[in-house]
C-alpha cells in the first residue's frame, strides 16, 4: 500500500514548492517505488491457473532507471556502467528520460519508460520485456529468456505500478503511447502489427481510452 505520509509530502511539493511535474515523477520513482504493495500486485497479475509461491514472490524487486545526463532518451545510467565492466550483459535503452525496471533474482526482466507530456498526465512511452545476452563457450552471443515474466501478465504489473507511482506524484490521468507514435514500429523485429499489439492492444485489455491524439488514456 503506497504510504499516505508519502502521498501527503507529494501533494505539498505540489502544492507548495516550484517542482516541475517530470521532476514530481522523477522524485516518485526515485523515493516511492519501495511503497507499492509489490507482492499483492504480483498475486493479481498472476497468469490463469498459475500460483505464485512466498518463494517465488521474494525474488521480485522494482528498480529505478534512468538516462545518463537526463537525456530524453538513451541508456540507462546504472545499467550501462555495469554492463562496461563486462560483469553483466544487460544494456537497457529507455525511450523517455526515466522509469523502472522490474527485477527478478536481481536481474531485469521488464521495464517501463515514462514522461510527462503536461503537467497533468504521466505517458508510459516504453513497455518492454528486457532480454540479456551472454557469450558462451564459442565467444558468440547467446539470448536468454526473462524467465520472471513467465508467470506473470507483465504488462498488467508494470501499468499498475505505474498507476500507483502516478497517483503517490499527484497526477490526474496515465496514458499509454499509441503504436503510431512509436518510433521503433518499422524495424523489421518489431512491426507496425507488433507495436499495435503490444502497445495500443495492452491499452485497450487495461481499460484505456483511445483519444483523438491516437493515446490512450485513463483518469486516475
Amino acid at each position: 500500500m503506497i504510504s499516505e505520509l508519502f502521498q501527503q509530502l507529494m501533494k505539498m511539493w505540489k502544492i507548495v514548492l516550484p517542482i516541475k511535474p517530470q521532476e514530481r515523477l522523477e522524485i516518485a520513482i526515485r523515493s516511492g517505488l519501495e511503497e507499492i504493495d509489490l507482492e499483492q500486485r504480483l498475486l493479481s497479475s498472476a497468469k490463469e491457473g498459475i500460483t505464485l509461491s512466498e518463494k517465488r514472490l521474494g525474488d521480485y524487486t522494482l528498480s529505478p532507471l534512468k538516462t545518463g545526463g537526463n537525456a530524453n532518451s538513451g541508456f540507462d545510467d546504472y545499467w550501462s556502467k555495469i554492463g562496461e565492466t563486462g560483469n553483466t550483459p544487460y544494456l537497457i535503452y529507455l525511450d523517455a528520460p526515466v522509469g523502472f525496471a522490474l527485477l527478478y533474482k536481481g536481474l531485469p526482466n521488464a521495464l517501463v519508460g515514462v514522461n510527462c507530456p503536461d503537467k497533468n498526465t504521466v505517458m508510459i512511452r516504453q513497455l518492454q520485456g528486457v532480454i540479456s545476452y551472454f557469450i558462451n563457450d564459442n565467444h558468440a552471443y547467446k539470448k536468454t529468456s526473462a524467465r520472471g515474466l513467465m508467470p506473470l501478465d507483465w504488462q498488467k504489473l508494470m501499468v499498475d505500478c505505474t498507476v500507483n507511482l502516478a497517483k503517490t506524484a499527484q497526477f490526474e490521468r496515465i496514458g499509454i503511447e499509441g503504436y503510431i507514435h512509436n518510433r521503433w514500429k518499422n524495424l523489421s523485429s518489431f512491426t507496425s502489427s507488433k507495436a499495435k499489439e503490444k502497445y495500443d492492444g495492452t491499452a485497450e485489455r487495461l481499460g484505456f481510452t483511445l483519444k483523438n491524439d491516437q493515446n490512450w488514456y485513463k483518469q486516475l
